[in-house]
C-alpha cells in the first residue's frame, strides 16, 4: 500500500511538471505567501498576538493551581499507600479522580474559549490578506 502510494505521488508529480509546458503559451506566475508572518507583521495582527497570548496566560494561571493539587495528592496517595487504611486511600484517590476531572473540564472549557476568541481575532485579518492576495494575483 505504502509503494503504491509513493508510486502515484511520483506519477501525480511528474504529471504536474507537465501541466506548464501544456498549458497555453502565457507564463503563469505562482506565489508564497507565509500566511502567519503576513498576518502579524500588521500593528493589528500584532495586537491580536499578543491578547491571544495574555489570554493563554490567563488560562494557564487559572489551570495551574488545580494541576498542583492534582500533584499534591498524587504525591500523597504514592507516600502513604502502604500506611493509610483502605478507606481513607480510597477517599484520597476519589478525591484525585475529583480534581482529574475538574482539570480536564477547566482545560477543555479554556481551549474552547481561546478558539472562539482566536477566530475573532484572526478572521477579520485572514479576509483581509485573502483580499490583498486576490488583488495582486489579478494584477498579475
Amino acid at each position: 500500500m505504502k509503494f503504491l502510494t509513493q508510486r502515484l505521488t511520483g506519477l501525480l508529480a511528474l504529471a504536474m511538471l507537465g501541466l506548464p509546458l501544456a498549458a497555453s503559451a502565457q507564463d503563469a506566475k505562482i506565489g508564497f505567501v507565509d500566511r502567519e508572518k503576513a498576518l502579524f507583521a500588521t500593528e493589528q495582527g500584532k495586537k491580536a498576538r499578543d491578547e491571544l497570548q495574555a489570554k493563554l496566560k490567563a488560562a494557564q494561571a487559572q489551570l495551574a493551581p488545580m494541576g498542583d493539587k492534582q500533584k499534591t495528592l498524587a504525591g500523597e496517595i504514592e507516600a502513604k499507600k502502604f500506611v493509610l487504611a483502605p478507606e481513607a486511600l480510597m477517599n484520597l484517590r476519589a478525591q484525585l479522580a475529583e480534581v482529574q476531572n475538574q482539570l480536564e473540564n477547566k482545560g477543555k472549557e479554556l481551549e474552547g474559549q481561546l478558539k472562539i476568541d482566536q477566530v475573532r481575532l484572526i478572521s477579520p485579518l485572514e479576509e483581509k490578506l485573502k483580499t490583498a492576495i486576490e488583488a495582486v494575483g489579478k494584477e498579475g
